[in-house]
């Protein structure tokens, strides 16, 4: 979330910051089986959420995963998780101030006046990438960690 790396705080207001992560969340909803007392998917027995009708933006979203080439790599001059993370924040200001230009903050932007924004205006596309690159970064970590624990529990490169 871009938002979460941006010092103005867009929670207040019109609370933008949540009007963001709704439109998120109903897209999700709208698109799997939600074990809603649980808070988690219902998966399928090869370990995926169920699906039910697609919504445009996470269909998009699936398709980028899917077809992105993995490169074991944390980027250029990312060395480590701490590096990577690093640069993903940094990534996610600048995202935000994309979707939100500099003239706004809590004070002078509105629901109604967020669709107007770049953001607002290029939503579903903005969306696509961060949910798409949200995904692919979370994978990446976990990885990380995973070949972490391997090298310790069981000695193995």
């Amino acid at each position: 979330m871009p938002l979460h790396c941006d010092f103005r705080s867009f929670s207040s207001g019109d609370n933008i910051h949540g009007l963001i992560e709704s439109e998120w969340d109903k897209q999700v909803k709208k698109s799997y089986k939600i074990d809603t007392p649980n808070e988690r998917f219902f998966y399928d027995p090869e370990g995926y959420p169920l699906k039910k009708e697609i919504e445009q933006l996470i269909r998009l979203v699936e398709e980028d995963v899917v077809v992105r080439e993995y490169n074991h790599s944390w980027g250029t001059y990312n060395r480590n998780v701490w590096d990577y993370m690093s640069s993903l924040s940094q990534y996610s200001y600048l995202m935000a101030y994309r979707m939100i230009p500099e003239e706004y903050d809590e004070t002078n932007l509105t629901k109604d006046g967020f669709w107007k924004t770049d953001g607002g205006k290029h939503f579903e596309e903005y969306s696509r990438y961060i949910l798409s690159d949200a995904i692919d970064s979370i994978a990446r970590v976990w990885l990380h960690v995973w070949i972490c624990y391997r090298k310790w529990a069981y000695g193995r490169e």
